[in-house]
């Protein structure tokens, strides 16, 4: 940015002033033709500096509306720049939204896989409790019942158990009733054995 010229007028009115004082005291011929030519070099001083600071003005306005390019084109990024945080802050929350269904789900997941394991730990150790209901040999019509314990990672069951061997002296059938619980659920079982064979 160009800076303003001293102004000649300033020394054009000071010899203008020293000429008029000059000839209202009488002064010479010469002395007011001096001070006329010191007027002439004043102005055509003053003419110069006058259009030093009418280029230097030019190009201060061309300076000043190359500035306001420059900030209009800033407004615009700054514009474009929010524009691109809010759908960025939009996104983050969606993001986050998305992390928290995520977060939520992972831990129905884990309840559910945890009540999984458990449901099979105690299904497993209410078939060891089954497994250890046995019943001493019986005679035909006598009846026996039995009853077990099993355990399994963590969980317990108890388990009892019927058996009926028919009443027919030959009979070597056997009716077999059984379930075991370990609390929260049941496992059953029924059936039917012979033996063959032998005196």
């Amino acid at each position: 940015m160009k800076t303003r010229k001293p102004n000649g007028s300033l020394a054009l009115a000071a010899t203008v002033s020293v000429c008029a004082s000059m000839l209202s005291n009488g002064a010479s011929g010469t002395s007011t033709y001096a001070a006329i030519s010191t007027i002439t070099s004043a102005i055509t001083v003053n003419s110069v500096d006058i259009a030093a600071n009418k280029n230097d003005i030019a190009v201060n306005s061309a300076d000043i509306s190359a500035l306001s390019g420059d900030v209009a084109s800033n407004a615009d990024d700054i514009q474009t720049n929010a524009e691109a945080m809010a759908a960025l802050s939009g996104k983050v929350s969606t993001a986050s939204d998305n992390i928290a269904a995520n977060a939520q789900g992972v831990a129905i997941n884990e309840l559910t896989i945890r009540g999984v394991q458990q449901e099979a730990r105690g299904g497993i150790a209410s078939l060891a409790a089954l497994g250890a209901t046995s019943t001493p040999p019986l005679k035909p019509g006598e009846s026996g019942a039995g009853i077990g314990l099993g355990h399994f990672q963590g969980e317990s069951a108890i388990a009892v158990a019927y058996t009926k061997r028919l009443a027919d002296e030959d009979s070597q059938t056997y009716l077999q009733f059984g379930l075991g619980t370990d609390r929260d659920n049941v496992v059953y079982r029924a059936g039917i054995s012979w033996t063959f064979g032998g005196n």
